[in-house]
């Protein structure tokens, strides 16, 4: 991710939009949007207006500055193939539980940005696509177990973290190299 994009900073440029939505859970629906269409039709004000139409964002430069960096940064990740991408969440100082819930908050919105473009059809996809979003759907439900091994409920949140930076990559360069899958009309 770029050095420029930092969670508290993100955190606190959604706060001042008067979204309820957080840094991470915002930072997956652009993701997830950018995997599906061109970038210049990714607008994280109607991905957040979307999920909450009642909810009229705060507006301003201020904060359409803000948006278009985080859409400019994660793509800028999602397309260097070198070092790679990874999912905005807090740093290793946040707590774990609070690091968990911004991860499950991150795949919940990586998938509701997926689901943005009609007629995506994941079956058309590869066996290996529709494994990562299965997964990814299996890490909405992450949990900590309060009562194990500290250091190993880092480590496998590590492993989560890392899975999710390779998956993601993967989902990107699979919809960009062959389409979006989308539905095909059928004749009768």
């Amino acid at each position: 991710m770029s050095e420029s994009l930092e969670y508290d900073e993100v955190a606190r440029q959604l706060s001042a939009l008067a979204t309820q939505r957080g840094a991470a859970e915002v930072h997956g629906m652009v993701c997830g949007a950018l995997c599906v269409f061109e970038p210049e039709r990714v607008d994280p004000r109607q991905l957040l207006e979307s999920t909450d139409p009642a909810q009229a964002l705060n507006r301003g430069q201020d904060s359409d500055e803000a948006l278009k960096a985080l859409t400019a940064s994660a793509l800028a990740a999602l397309q260097d193939v070198e070092n790679g991408f990874t999912p905005l969440l807090p740093d290793d100082q946040t707590s774990l539980p609070n690091r968990v819930q911004a991860l499950v908050n991150w795949c919940e919105g990586f998938l509701y940005g997926l689901g943005t473009r009609p007629g995506v059809d994941l079956e058309a996809c590869s066996e290996e696509l529709q494994e990562i979003l299965r997964d990814f759907t299996e890490f909405t439900r992450a949990g900590l177990d309060t009562d194990g091994n500290q250091e190993l409920e880092e480590a496998a949140y590590a492993e989560l973290v890392e899975y999710i930076r390779v998956g993601v990559q993967l989902v990107f360069i699979e919809f960009k190299t062959h389409g979006a899958a989308e539905k095909q009309p059928t004749l009768h």
